[in-house]
C-alpha cells in the first residue's frame, strides 16, 4: 500500500470515531422538563396584588434640595410558569409629570440572590440585587444604573418591609457611579387595594 493510501486509511477511522464521538445523546421530550422551581421565589408571594402608595422624594440639584410628592398604582403578578414577578406601575410626579415603570424580579440560583431589571418609560434601565434580612424582616436592595438627566453612572440602596399583609414600607437613596455625590432619596407607603 502506497504511504498515501495508508494515511487514508488510518485517517478515516479516526474522523469517523471523532465524529460519533461529537453527537449529543438523543434526548426524548421527558428530559427537557426544566428544573424545579426555586422555593426562594415564595417570598415574593406576599407582594402579589394592586397596590396604590405616596411617597416624598428629594432631587439633590446645584439649586439645592428639591422635594416633591409623588403617588402611583401599582400591578404586581407573577409571570412566566410563577418563575418570574412583573411589578407594573405608573407613577404622578408631581406638576402633571407622569412615568410608567415595569420590573421583572427573579431568583439567580447561581448567585443565591434575586436580581431585579427596572425599564422606566423615560429609557432608564437598571438592575438590583436583593436580600432578604430575615433578623429586621426587610428586604435589602442595591442597584446600578444612570441618572435619568445627565446619564451618569449611578449606586442606589434602598430597604422595603411589609408592615402587615396590606401595608409596605420603603425608602432609597440614589449616589453617583462613585458613591461620592447623594443625588436622590426617597420614602414612602404602599396599599392593598
Amino acid at each position: 500500500m502506497r504511504p498515501r493510501n495508508k494515511l487514508t486509511a488510518l485517517a478515516a477511522p479516526i474522523c469517523l470515531a471523532l465524529i460519533a464521538g461529537c453527537q449529543q445523546p438523543a434526548q426524548d421530550m421527558q428530559s427537557m422538563k426544566p428544573p424545579p422551581r426555586p422555593a426562594e421565589l415564595d417570598r415574593l408571594n406576599p407582594w402579589i396584588g394592586t397596590w396604590n402608595g405616596t411617597g416624598q422624594m428629594t432631587m439633590y440639584t446645584k439649586e439645592g434640595p428639591q422635594q416633591m410628592n409623588v403617588s402611583y398604582s401599582e400591578r404586581i403578578e407573577w409571570v412566566a410558569g410563577n418563575r418570574f414577578v412583573q411589578a407594573r406601575s405608573d407613577m404622578n410626579m408631581g406638576e402633571g409629570e407622569t412615568m410608567q415603570m415595569t420590573a421583572i424580579f427573579g431568583w439567580d440560583s447561581d448567585r443565591k440572590t434575586f436580581k431585579v431589571w427596572e425599564f422606566m418609560s423615560n429609557g432608564d434601565v437598571s438592575t438590583m440585587e436583593m436580600e432578604y434580612d430575615e433578623d429586621d424582616g426587610h428586604w435589602e436592595m442595591e442597584g446600578r444604573g444612570k441618572h435619568f438627566m445627565t446619564r451618569e453612572p449611578t449606586q442606589s440602596e434602598g430597604t422595603m418591609k411589609m408592615v402587615d399583609n396590606n401595608t409596605i414600607e420603603w425608602q432609597f437613596t440614589m449616589w453617583d457611579g462613585w458613591k461620592f455625590k447623594k443625588l436622590m432619596e426617597g420614602k414612602g407607603t404602599s396599599k392593598r387595594q
